[in-house]
């Protein structure tokens, strides 16, 4: 694929990628504040199954804190 194709696609994508960025900000994940603790694992959650979506190898894995994809 030449590099003017690759962009095409990032420009043709852009809306779609904006929006689930988006639907991710919105998910309040403020990991200092333990009222959160959840809305991080949904987070997580969330970017596990975007990621997949989009063909790459993704797992959720616990740490001691919240947990990292």
């Amino acid at each position: 694929m030449s590099l003017d194709a690759v962009l095409a696609r990032i420009d043709d994508d852009l809306p779609e990628a904006m929006d689930r960025l988006m639907t991710l900000l919105r998910i309040p994940s403020i990991s200092t504040d333990p009222a959160y603790k959840a809305d991080c694992d949904s987070a997580a959650d969330w970017l596990v199954e975007d990621l997949t979506s989009l063909g790459v190898t993704t797992s959720k894995r616990p740490t001691p804190g919240h947990p990292m994809v």
